[in-house]
């Protein structure tokens, strides 16, 4: 009967997220079960559910662990918006640098990993002179930014633009050369930092009414 324990390593929650990370990273949520983290750490499944319920606790448990190495939480005595900006530039490369938990985000039940990064900034604005409602819209803007730029950059990572050119777009190229200079231009216009910079210019207009 398999045992839980490789050679002198004991199986521990912490070995098994580790294992379970790099799976997903290295190959996609499709390749993360608890059979198949059972047969990559040499236990049978019952070793592994001694730890974690199933897979969606499982899946939690990254999410969890995924944020708290982000370490997305910017200096406290930068000014609120600069601090802001901060925050969105650090989630967006949190995400493009791990993407398998782009297609995942909204769909895994968040601990107190991301409570916390919620909480720390809400009373971070607050401290700025927020009110509440402001504070929660502000923070929840900056999430809506960085998780779209995020998809947006693994998307535009995986398109050829010769691919999109047909024929009959002719006349649709020509009309984003003349606005725009070319398509490159365009799509060069997604990036975050422009998107923060238009959110803080909304944002100061309305913290100083």
């Amino acid at each position: 009967m398999p045992t839980p324990t490789t050679g002198k390593r004991p199986l521990s929650a912490e070995r098994i997220l580790a294992t379970a990370a790099r799976t997903l990273r290295e190959e996609g949520v499709d390749a993360i079960s608890i059979r198949k983290l059972a047969s990559k750490l040499g236990v049978s499944p019952m070793a592994i559910y001694r730890h974690i319920e199933n897979k969606d606790a499982l899946l939690s448990a990254l999410l969890d662990r995924f944020i708290r190495q982000a370490d997305v939480m910017p200096a406290r005595d930068l000014p609120w918006d600069e601090w802001l900006s901060q925050l969105g530039l650090r989630m967006w490369r949190a995400q493009v640098e791990e993407p398998a938990w782009i297609g995942l985000l909204g769909s895994v039940q968040i601990r107190s990993g991301g409570l916390g990064v919620l909480l720390d900034s809400l009373a971070h604005l607050r401290q700025a002179g927020f009110s509440a409602d402001d504070a929660a819209s502000a923070f929840f803007a900056v999430v809506h930014i960085s998780v779209g730029a995020s998809c947006l950059s693994l998307g535009l990572q995986q398109i050829r633009l010769d691919a999109l050119i047909d024929p009959s777009d002719a006349a649709h190229l020509n009309q984003l050369n003349r606005d725009f200079g070319s398509l490159h231009k365009l799509l060069a216009a997604q990036h975050i930092e422009r998107s923060l910079a238009l959110l803080m210019d909304g944002l100061r207009a309305r913290h100083t009414l």
